[in-house]
């Protein structure tokens, strides 16, 4: 999947769609909590991912997914 990082407001299927998408890998120490960052699959389905929580203790990401159905 080819990611954008985008903002802490919930992406639209337009935000996503407009946003130069790319293979960077983010790594999690750079994530804050709350970022959106939209992605593209393989299928050609956009959506977003949020970071929920972070645990360093653990080496732990939560996260909440979406995508949307293909267009």
């Amino acid at each position: 999947a080819s990611m954008a990082k985008y903002e802490f407001v919930e992406p639209t299927l337009e935000d996503c769609k407009s946003l130069s998408l790319d293979q960077t890998r983010h790594y999690k120490r750079e994530i804050k909590e709350g970022t959106y960052f939209c992605y593209n699959t393989s299928e050609g389905r956009f959506g977003w991912l949020k970071a929920i929580s972070w645990s360093e203790e653990e080496n732990k990401l939560s996260l909440q997914i979406l995508t949307w159905k293909s267009q």
